[in-house]
């Protein structure tokens, strides 16, 4: 009975082990994947994660990420649907940084456009002079 015991216990244990080892979804792992350049894997933890009961600032920030994958792979439509959503999310949970990441993204596809960058930079500038917050005043 006691070798019973101790085996159901090994086992419980290994099984734990195992789940806490696996790749938790986060919204962290979702940014590490889309900075190392794994830009199809970002992609489906993202979709996975706005497929469950996110709150909606890190709804916001995952389509911020998803609009940045698709700004980097040049799906220009996708990416202005992505932030423009972003955009309604910052202004509906009033969160100026969410706001100010979204207009750095802005700026960098509108980089190339004459004059109409400038317009991104000038609000990204007045939030981070707004909110003093040391990672927007670099």
């Amino acid at each position: 009975m006691n070798l019973n015991r101790i085996t159901i216990l090994c086992i419980s244990f290994l099984v734990s082990i195992t789940i806490n080892c696996q790749e938790k979804h986060t919204l962290q792992s979702a940014t590490d994947l889309l900075l190392n350049g794994d830009l199809k894997k970002a992609s489906k933890v993202i979709d996975s994660l706005l497929n469950t009961d996110v709150s909606l600032s890190d709804r916001g920030y995952l389509k911020l990420r998803k609009a940045t994958i698709f700004r980097m792979k040049g799906n220009n439509q996708e990416f202005l649907k992505e932030l423009d959503t972003v955009f309604i999310v910052a202004k509906k949970i009033d969160n100026k940084i969410l706001e100010a990441d979204a207009l750095i993204q802005k700026v960098t596809y509108l980089n190339g456009k004459k004059g109409q960058a400038l317009s991104a930079m000038a609000k990204y500038v007045a939030i981070a002079e707004e909110t003093k917050n040391s990672r927007l005043l670099y």
